[in-house]
């Protein structure tokens, strides 16, 4: 037996901790299928360390989110409409966070956070690194666990003080990560397969789902090629047709395209416009960044940064 594929995938592992994280969202999904009301949250812990996703440490400041004082609004980007399968939902509550608690070691980094995001909604958590942007998604995603409140989906409690009472699995959520998580050694093709495969969906089944979607995101001539022969938008878009094939009712994107420039960042986000149109799914997307704010959020959600006084 040829082990070369199978060491090509343990060296990737231990090189990127978000191909583990990655690996981690398709493998514990094996056989399973699956109103803007404001917001609140309070401060965050003064100067000092705190981990990050990639298990490093970073500083931090004092941060408050300014939700309660009306910094979440809704915007007007060139494409504000619904999408079709979830214009009917508008209203209902996809998504809640209520009271939402988390610390890293000693460092609180969400302090009584409460999140409404209804069916549909393009969110966009807007604010500098540091201040619990991607924590949000993580805790939705059932990566972390709030320490304090409840996480509600479509209703349903999922997480509750230190408890996940639903696994990430049966969530329905799909995620692209900052760096996007490709797979090196595997060509297009496989890596939209890994999550189906996983996911046990029939062979022909899941040979149309990628098909379709790589249409969708035009790379349906990039099936054979792997990563590092893609240009920087066309990985984007791997990324975000991976995330797709399996139909997750619920996108989180942490800054997927902050290594683009300007023109590339508007036609992924052109393509990511369409596929919500067509999908309905409910987008929370993490960003600094304001052109890519302005192009994508239907809402948007401040989370700030401020020196701590005294």
């Amino acid at each position: 037996m040829d082990t070369t594929p199978l060491s090509h995938f343990r060296a990737a592992l231990e090189q990127n901790s978000y191909l583990r994280v990655a690996r981690g969202l398709h493998f514990m999904s094996a056989g399973r299928a699956a109103r803007a009301d404001g917001c609140s949250a309070g401060r965050r812990s003064i100067a000092g360390p705190y981990p990050d996703v990639n298990g490093e440490w970073r500083a931090s400041f004092d941060c408050e989110s300014m939700f309660d004082y009306g910094d979440s609004f809704p915007c007007s980007p060139g494409d504000s409409g619904t999408s079709d399968s979830g214009a009917s939902d508008t209203g209902m509550n996809h998504i809640e966070l209520d009271g939402v608690w988390k610390t890293f070691g000693e460092r609180v980094v969400l302090k009584d956070l409460s999140l409404r995001i209804e069916k549909a909604e393009r969110l966009v958590l807007f604010g500098p690194s540091g201040s619990g942007k991607t924590t949000v998604l993580r805790l939705v995603a059932g990566l972390e666990v709030p320490d304090k409140g409840e996480l509600r989906i479509e209703g349903q409690i999922v997480a509750s003080s230190g408890k996940n009472l639903v696994p990430p699995e049966k969530r329905n959520v799909g995620m692209v990560f900052q760096d996007l998580a490709l797979w090196p050694h595997m060509t297009v093709q496989q890596n939209l397969m890994f999550g189906l495969t996983a996911l046990k969906i029939q062979r022909r089944e899941a040979e149309f789902r990628v098909h379709e979607m790589l249409q969708r995101v035009g790379l349906e001539h990039r099936t054979e090629a792997k990563p590092h022969q893609l240009s920087g938008g066309e990985q984007q878009r791997v990324a975000l047709a991976r995330a797709l094939v399996t139909r997750p009712s619920i996108l989180l994107m942490d800054e997927p395209l902050s290594s683009l420039e300007e023109e590339r960042k508007r036609a992924i986000a052109s393509d990511l416009l369409d596929l919500h149109r067509q999908f309905g799914f409910s987008l929370i997307y993490v960003t600094h960044d304001q052109t890519e704010t302005d192009l994508l959020a239907l809402r948007v959600c401040r989370m700030r940064d401020v020196q701590p006084t005294g």
